[in-house]
């Protein structure tokens, strides 16, 4: 992603750091910004800066954020480091695919896995009306999205750590079992 992107993302950027707006970001309570934990405020990320998606580091990724110089051009790029166990799905333990996000907690799972486990949960539930719960953290699930961000990561470790790739068996029974198509659906659209 180029620093234009991402400045049309996050604000202002520089080749010291990034100033991130939290007024135009809908994270659930807070995030923490290396060890810090931040509510509706605007904060400086320098290179090197730790920034967890959520108010305690348990069960979210961790960005680290550095700014490189680009090798094929003068400008600056924004690299990510991930360890690779936070980007696995926690209910086949693999890595993402087609990845999803479920809100307001912000877990992240494969499409198919998580659109199987919701089919059946929702099919031994006996209170229809009940809102489905979040398979890692048993939060209330409000809804659900795509999201292509960590997709592009997603593929670039498949990239780069080809022998995590699925077998085309795998990922054709993930793809039937997927049914969120969508950047955004509240659970009400997947189950009506």
């Amino acid at each position: 992603m180029c620093l234009d992107s991402i400045s049309a993302i996050f604000g202002s950027i520089s080749s010291e750091m990034v100033r991130i707006d939290r007024e135009n970001f809908d994270f659930s309570d807070a995030i923490i910004v290396d060890g810090r934990v931040i509510q509706q405020e605007l904060v400086d990320i320098k290179p090197g800066s730790k920034i967890v998606p959520g108010p305690r580091e348990e069960g979210h990724l961790v960005y680290t954020f550095d700014i490189t110089a680009a090798k094929d051009h003068d400008k600056n790029n924004v690299k990510i480091l991930l360890d690779i166990e936070n980007a696995k799905c926690s209910i086949c333990l693999n890595l993402w695919h087609d990845v999803v996000t479920v809100a307001p907690c912000f877990h992240n799972f494969c499409n198919g896995c998580f659109s199987e486990w919701l089919r059946r949960s929702s099919s031994k539930s006996r209170d229809k009306s009940q809102s489905a719960a979040c398979p890692q953290c048993r939060t209330p699930v409000q809804s659900v999205g795509r999201n292509h961000f960590l997709h592009n990561i997603e593929e670039a470790i498949l990239q780069a750590f080809s022998s995590l790739q699925r077998s085309d068996d795998e990922i054709a029974l993930l793809e039937s079992y997927a049914s969120v198509k969508s950047n955004l659906l509240s659970l009400m659209d997947l189950s009506g």
